[in-house]
């Protein structure tokens, strides 16, 4: 029989953490968080969406694969005379991934749904932006349509006119008229199959470093995810978690890799959440078509955090053959940074969502 949630957690929190007092005190904060109403609500159709979250230092030797190497970060380019260009990457970096392919970005891009920049602020329109198929878009119309950043491109129905690998300047004199990205950007484009993405900036530079810097995910991605839905596909680092959304589709969304202290807190979450007990049956004809995983250690297994799903019993933190409720406080962490979805109600989203 498997051990009540309440019991096993507290064990393995005291293990990341080695401090009983500080793991009681993420643990009040969270108690308290979770007392708050969710007052942020997504309108539209109800889908499912996963994150797997995993601090299992043990996972990798148990898929038997060791996470991607994507190499060092981008250099930041310079002009002929060897000064940083206007638009240099910085040497801080982040890993973004969807599907099978990973890519190592700058740390100040942001998120959004193509054409958000039409709505921005100013002085923050051109800010680049990770943007993935099915993300909200709050502005059409937009000339261009979409602005500088990375795009994640499913390609299924596209036929290319570039190799992949190129890269090139854009302009706004082709014959059909379309001025789909800022005239004179510099682009970049890489394909596997039908996954492929688009590097928009405003040299030729920073184009090629962050191009350089993509590779196809074979085992785990630089965040410790595997790109199809399954067992063990959130590898963790240590005593950082994993969080690695899948679609329903078994396909990678997003990854990211917490920090310690951002994992003990994520810990404290789920520890504090609620049991819950799964009454009756799902009578929808609708599938997951996604799921939210997430592991504290080895002896834990994978947690599923499933929480975009118009049936309420599939609905709710689920491992080891326990079930603990949805809370504010453990959706704050399993919903990285530019999630976008649709959820009812009766979901407690948090009050303010994580950023970059």
């Amino acid at each position: 029989m498997a051990e009540p949630l309440e019991e096993r957690l507290p064990g393995a929190l005291r293990r990341h953490a080695g401090d009983d007092d500080g793991v009681a005190l993420l643990a009040a904060g969270a108690r308290a968080r979770a007392t708050r109403r969710a007052r942020r609500r997504t309108a539209g159709a109800v889908v499912a969406a996963a994150i797997a979250v995993a601090a299992v230092p043990t996972a990798i030797a148990l898929t038997g694969s060791s996470p991607t190497t994507v190499g060092p970060a981008p250099s930041p380019p310079t002009t002929s005379d060897g000064a940083p260009t206007p638009d240099a990457t910085p040497s801080a970096t982040r890993v973004e991934s969807w599907r099978n392919l990973t890519v190592s970005v700058p740390s100040d891009w942001g998120y959004g749904g193509g054409s958000d920049w039409c709505a921005s602020a100013p002085g923050t329109r051109d800010r680049p932006e990770v943007v993935r198929p099915g993300g909200g878009v709050r502005a059409v119309g937009c000339t261009p349509q979409s602005s500088y950043g990375l795009h994640f491109i499913d390609g299924s129905a596209i036929r290319w006119a570039r190799e992949s690998g190129d890269v090139w300047q854009y302009g706004w004199d082709s014959p059909d008229g379309v001025k789909m990205y800022p005239e004179d950007a510099w682009l970049g484009h890489f394909r596997v199959g039908d996954h492929a993405l688009m590097i928009v900036t405003r040299d030729e530079a920073t184009t090629r470093a962050v191009l350089d810097s993509v590779r196809e995910v074979a085992g785990t991605d630089p965040n410790g995810c595997a790109p199809r839905d399954g067992e063990d596909v959130a590898a963790g680092d240590g005593d950082r978690w994993s969080v690695c959304r899948y679609s329903g589709d078994g396909w990678l969304v997003q990854s990211e890799l917490l920090t310690a202290e951002q994992s003990q807190r994520f810990a404290a979450a789920v520890e504090t959440a609620p049991p819950f007990a799964v009454v009756g049956e799902c009578r929808t004809r609708f599938e997951p078509s996604g799921r939210v995983a997430a592991g504290v250690d080895g002896d834990l297994g994978t947690v599923s955090i499933v929480f975009e799903d118009s049936c309420f019993q599939r609905r709710g933190v689920f491992f080891s053959g326990t079930s603990a409720a949805l809370t504010e406080d453990v959706l704050y962490w399993a919903l990285s940074p530019g999630w976008s979805g649709g959820v009812d109600g009766s979901v407690p989203l948090p009050e303010e969502f994580r950023q970059n």
